[in-house]
């Protein structure tokens, strides 16, 4: 990278960023569409908009968590290996397979460490909040998981506070994701700084 001194690290790395960041997003706004109609979601289009804008942060974070860990590894091989690990132990406290409130005292570090937490919050939030009472349809009548008389959660807010969620903290949960893009590329342009000093390659 950069052998001949062409040009200067700083606005190589930047300009590179900016340069992808279509790319990068496109993929969201193709994808949210599709997904968001056929999970169900609210019809309101503040729910979309917020799903389609929570999917870009989402988005951006996955570009700078995978520059990050180019950056910082030898090889692509030890890329992949460190990526792995940077997603499957994150995703294990963020609220998608543990609710947030048990996730174990000594994990809570791991649990508000984590861009998956916050995006699920903040999704949850969107979908949720304002969504109102909930009924009994046909098909889950059908498939035995309620009836008229027995309704697992009464309306949206009852939903978030199943899974120790607070719609408050949507405006922090966007924060924070916004905070995580900004420390993942800082770090990678660290790195790259660091291996461009010591004459190291980056994962290929």
């Amino acid at each position: 990278l950069n052998t001949y001194s062409i040009y200067l690290l700083t606005p190589y790395y930047f300009s590179k960023v900016f340069a992808n960041l279509p790319i990068d997003l496109m993929m969201g706004v193709i994808f949210t569409p599709i997904a968001f109609y056929m999970i169900g979601f609210s019809d309101d289009p503040n729910v979309f908009g917020g799903f389609l804008g929570t999917l870009g942060l989402i988005t951006l974070i996955a570009t700078g968590l995978g520059y990050w860990v180019s950056c910082m590894a030898p090889n692509g091989d030890v890329a992949l290996l460190v990526a792995i690990l940077f997603v499957v132990i994150p995703l294990i406290p963020s609220g998608f397979i543990i609710n947030l409130d048990e996730v174990p005292v000594y994990y809570i570090w791991l649990r508000e460490a984590s861009p998956f937490t916050w995006s699920f919050r903040l999704l949850m939030s969107i979908q949720w909040e304002n969504y109102g009472d909930l009924q009994c349809s046909s098909r889950d009548r059908e498939g035995g998981f309620c009836n008229e008389q027995n309704v697992p959660f009464n309306d949206g807010q009852a939903v978030l506070s199943y899974y120790g969620i607070d719609s408050d903290d949507k405006i922090i949960a966007a924060i924070v994701l916004c905070c995580l893009i900004v420390a993942y590329h800082f770090m990678a342009f660290g790195f790259l700084v660091l291996k461009s000093r010591t004459g190291t390659n980056l994962a290929k």
